[in-house]
Formats: structure tokens, C-alpha cells, sequence
């Protein structure tokens, strides 16, 4: 084990799903390291700014410094997606 990011005992993959149209978008991440950069990206992705986005892991909101060790996220689990309008 070289301790990689390509190591899979470091690594997994999760699912980010749009709660207003139901679109997944799939990412592969540390489990180590917080989810900012990967909450970000989704933001990109999908056209909305960040700040008007919540996130969710099994009905509890997600903090941007959280990790996927700390909430216990594992390899396929779903990360809810929110968008507020403020």
C-alpha cells in the first residue's frame, strides 16, 4: 500500500443526487479530506453557486470541512442535494 490517492482503502466513490431534478452525479474522493473541494465541484458542474446549495448525508446537513471518514460515508452512498433561493 502506497498510500495514493488511488489506494482503495483511501478512496471511494459516492453519489451526489439533485433533490429538484433527481440527477446523480458520481465522484471519486479521499476519505480523508473535506468535502468542500467535491461540493464545489458540483456546484460548477450544475451551474449554481455554491452558497445556495445544502447538502445532506442521511438526513443531516453536511459542513464543507466535514470528511467522508468522519460522517461515515462509504464506497456508493448518496449525498442529497439541496438548492435554496435566498
Amino acid at each position: 500500500m502506497d498510500g495514493t490517492f488511488n489506494d482503495s482503502e483511501n478512496s471511494i466513490i459516492i453519489q451526489v443526487r439533485s433533490m429538484w431534478d433527481g440527477n446523480i452525479d458520481i465522484f471519486k474522493l479521499s476519505k480523508k479530506h473535506p468535502l468542500r473541494k467535491t461540493m464545489e465541484s458540483y456546484s460548477e458542474r450544475i451551474g449554481v453557486d455554491f452558497p445556495f446549495l445544502r447538502f445532506f448525508f442521511k438526513g443531516r446537513p453536511i459542513a464543507a470541512e466535514n470528511t467522508p471518514e468522519y460522517l461515515n460515508i462509504e464506497h456508493s452512498d448518496i449525498i442529497n442535494c439541496y438548492q435554496f433561493r435566498y
